[in-house]
């Protein structure tokens, strides 16, 4: 039995196979520095070479991302982004191409003859009520259209 060289790793590879080994990444660079006058001088990656660990307690999980400790580091243990990878020991992470998500229901209020619009899209929800749109807190009509339809 011959063992498959992998040529690209998909989303999947990081809960599993990856897990607890020590890679490099390569990152799309984000820094502040691309922007301006001296972008030119910036590269389009990093490298950082540590290792994979699983996602931490707190991340949703529409939230795809990872822990990575570099132990030599002054950020000892980062939280990366999935779709910040470019690459893993070289070879190419394949992105998720998917579609925006978005649903929205009509709830009328509890105490008159209004009605509130309660959207969802990628997993963040919304809704046109007041304590929503003005204190952005979870309210009633969230709750139920949650419960209702997940």
């Amino acid at each position: 039995m011959g063992t498959s060289k992998v040529t690209a790793y998909d989303h999947d590879a990081f809960e599993k196979g990856l897990m607890g080994k020590d890679v490099t990444l390569t990152l799309k660079n984000f820094s502040a520095a691309r922007t301006g006058p001296f972008a030119h001088l910036e590269p389009d990656t990093y490298e950082m070479t540590g290792m994979v660990w699983r996602r931490p307690r707190g991340h949703e999980r529409d939230f795809d991302c990872f822990g990575f400790s570099m132990p030599h580091s002054h950020l000892p243990m980062r939280v990366v982004a999935i779709r910040h990878v470019v690459a893993v020991d070289g070879i190419p992470v394949l992105q998720k191409k998917a579609a925006p998500k978005t649903r929205s229901w009509k709830v009328r209020a509890s105490k008159s003859n209004e009605e509130y619009t309660v959207t969802e899209k990628n997993g963040f929800w919304s809704c046109t009520c007041v304590a929503n749109a003005s204190f952005r807190k979870m309210c009633r009509h969230i709750t139920e259209m949650k419960d209702k339809h997940g």
